[in-house]
């Protein structure tokens, strides 16, 4: 090989090796970016958990101190509505932490999914039936078409997804708002939407 035929093979090398060093820092740089916003998400979710096991835990621990300190003083009726605060806000929690639990088993894989020809018609309905009591100050609209076929899916696991959008939107909706379940077929598809008149979650900037 010549000593322009060298020269020519190192410069090449060296504009490899530069793009190699560059390409290494631009994934640095994208795993730095990614790392903020997992813990920027995490930081998040972990605020959003607190406050959503704060609010019934005071209203269970205020419900559970007022009986008490002051059953003597209540009325039998007052008596039956802080015990069914009580319950109502235990059973929240339970929903909460089950979801935080299928959360996990998403996440590692370990979900089991049962499929089985499923009637979405059904499932909406068990689902609202469950919500009913989150529901209890808003107004609920239902339009389900009548030509939706049988699906094969898991149908335990859409009635719980419908039923957290549904509890999602009661929480968060103005009271005495509405909240519509829309299914439908388009197409080749069964689209399912729960449309609520809460704030919605911001967009990112």
């Amino acid at each position: 090989m010549s000593l322009e035929d060298r020269r020519f093979v190192d410069a090449i090398a060296d504009q490899v090796a530069v793009a190699i060093e560059r390409l290494s820092l631009a994934e640095d740089v994208e795993r730095a970016r990614v790392a903020v916003e997992t813990e920027s998400l995490r930081s998040a979710m972990l605020s959003a958990i607190s406050h959503d096991l704060k609010t019934p835990l005071a209203s269970i621990l205020g419900a559970a101190t007022s009986l008490g300190s002051y059953n003597s003083y209540f009325e039998q009726q007052e008596r039956d509505d802080l015990v069914a605060t009580i319950r109502e806000e235990t059973e929240r929690m339970s929903r909460f932490v089950a979801n935080l639990l299928d959360i996990t088993r998403v996440e590692s894989g370990s979900l089991e999914v049962t499929w089985e020809a499923t009637d979405i018609e059904e499932v909406i309905g068990a689902a609202v039936r469950r919500a009913r009591p989150v529901l209890g100050s808003h107004r609920l609209n239902l339009r389900v078409a009548d030509d939706l076929p049988m699906l094969n899916l898991d149908g335990v696991l859409l009635e719980q997804t419908i039923f957290n959008l549904l509890d999602n939107a009661g929480k968060y909706s103005p009271l005495q708002s509405t909240i519509a379940i829309d299914a439908r077929r388009i197409n080749d598809r069964i689209v399912i939407k729960v449309l609520d008149e809460g704030p919605g979650i911001p967009h990112q900037t």
